[in-house]
């Protein structure tokens, strides 16, 4: 029997380059399918866009209707949060969107969320409405929110996903 001599068999070393270079290949490739797939794995939930366009009306009270939402979620539970803040970036009201869900000038509440097609979600179509000097209510005694802005916030994420300034 004759033993491999990878010095002078030339074949010899073209095949075990070969198989090296295969090895390394297949490796590579292995790594990047990794890479690629793990991207797809545990992203989380993605914040939601949204789009308001804020209006006042002849008796100083703002509307801020939802135009679009990129992706619809319950507000059960605490899904949204709302902020009220002054020209300086102050909170002067906030809390969970159920807190002001369904309810109307009068009751007290300052800001009112109005689901339209009553479903618990943020969705195109649901108003905002802020009514300044409202009594009873945290925005008695302040009569101008031109400059003041609604933010809404995405729990599950902790961020905002709309800011919409109420005087245009």
């Amino acid at each position: 029997m004759t033993e491999l001599d990878l010095k002078k068999d030339s074949n010899a070393r073209s095949a075990v380059i070969a198989v090296v270079a295969m090895m390394l290949i297949a490796l590579s490739l292995a790594g990047l399918l990794y890479t690629w797939s793990s991207s797809f794995l545990e992203q989380g939930e993605a914040a939601p866009i949204i789009q308001m366009d804020c209006s006042k009306d002849a008796n100083g009270n703002y509307r801020c209707v939802v135009i679009k939402v990129s992706k619809s979620y319950s507000m059960k539970g605490g899904t949204y949060s709302f902020f009220l803040k002054d020209e300086t970036g102050l909170s002067k009201m906030f809390g969970p969107l159920y807190e002001i869900y369904c309810f109307r000038y009068g009751d007290g509440k300052g800001v009112v969320y109005a689901d339209y097609n009553l479903d618990t979600r943020l969705n195109a179509g649901d108003v905002f409405y802020i009514y300044p000097d409202e009594p009873g209510s945290p925005l008695e005694g302040i009569v101008d929110m031109d400059d003041y802005k609604l933010e809404i916030k995405y729990n599950i994420t902790d961020s905002t996903v709309g800011s919409f300034k109420l005087g245009g």
